[in-house]
């Protein structure tokens, strides 16, 4: 059995993490967990400091409704649950409600040292965090949650449209 990357699992937290916190403070998560949540920030799908099994139990754990999500999502259109592309696209465009919540597109049009600012599709100027240490720059098309930056869509660039 080959080694799989955990690219998958690492995005799925990515994108539920800016939860945690909320969820920590409304007792819904445990201390014990929420610590454990933050060791991950700094994981990479080739880096991380806690197994794969163990990841899915925390994961399913501290964030159910979103555990259930990407299960029915994968389930209903026979994708691989922990595939990257199906995190991305459950994430994305079952996550899209109204509101501070919701997981919108943006174009970065500004890095600096303290404050990135992005545009969204719907042109709203917002400040967003880069909490995982992603590689963006301005021209970068990403995805956010909770104003922190989940993901890069690597297949699109600004610039060249």
């Amino acid at each position: 059995m080959r080694n799989r990357s955990m690219a998958g699992e690492i995005l799925h937290f990515r994108y539920a993490f800016p939860c945690a916190k909320w969820r920590y403070l409304n007792g819904k998560l445990s201390k014990e967990h929420y610590e454990r949540l933050k060791l991950l920030v700094t994981a990479d799908e080739n880096n991380c400091p806690i197994n794969r099994h163990d990841l899915h139990r925390l994961l399913g754990t501290c964030f159910p409704q979103a555990r259930r999500a990407l299960r029915d999502y994968a389930e209903e259109r026979g994708l691989e649950r922990w595939a990257r592309a199906t995190v991305a696209a459950c994430w994305r465009h079952n996550h899209n409600a109204e509101g501070e919540c919701a997981v919108r597109r943006a174009t970065i049009i500004e890095v600096g040292e303290a404050t990135i600012l992005a545009r969204t599709d719907n042109g709203e100027i917002v400040h967003v965090s880069n909490l995982y240490s992603l590689p963006i720059q301005s021209g970068s098309i990403v995805y956010f949650h909770i104003r922190v930056i989940a993901d890069i869509d690597e297949n699109q660039c600004a610039a060249a449209a």
